[in-house]
């Protein structure tokens, strides 16, 4: 049986904390709840290139003031909650709130080609303008 957006609930999800900034791997972007913990300073997540079978969630534990980003590698574009977005941009809370979660999954936009979307479950996620 799987929640709505993707994260098996009868097998356990892999878990990794993190309470700084991070480059995301292939491995910690399949299947992974990635849980922001102990916030001191801004986070920026750099995501991998979208693979298929990429799928994860971003969940936040505690309340900071500091800002949450997840951005892309590169140029690539990620769409956010149905809408691209332009190259580069990134996915952030301005502060981070304990409870905002976000998902994404990398889907197929092309033959060999893949994109990642992101899909807020809670919280006030933003895209850059």
């Amino acid at each position: 049986m799987a929640d709505y957006y993707g994260i098996d609930l009868l097998n356990k999800a892999k878990n990794v904390t993190n309470s700084g900034s991070a480059v995301l791997t292939a491995d910690e972007c399949t299947g992974a709840v990635i849980t922001i913990y102990d916030q001191t300073d801004d986070v920026v997540l750099t995501l991998p290139t979208a693979f298929a079978g990429g799928s994860f969630r971003v969940q936040v534990s505690a309340d900071s003031t500091k800002y949450i980003r997840i951005t892309p590698n590169g140029s690539e574009i990620q769409s956010f909650d149905g809408v691209d977005l332009n190259a580069g941009y990134y996915v952030y809370l301005s502060a981070a709130t304990k409870g905002a979660m976000i998902q994404y999954v990398a889907i197929k936009t092309g033959d060999t080609s893949w994109q990642w979307c992101a899909l807020t479950i809670t919280g006030q996620w933003y895209a850059q303008v």
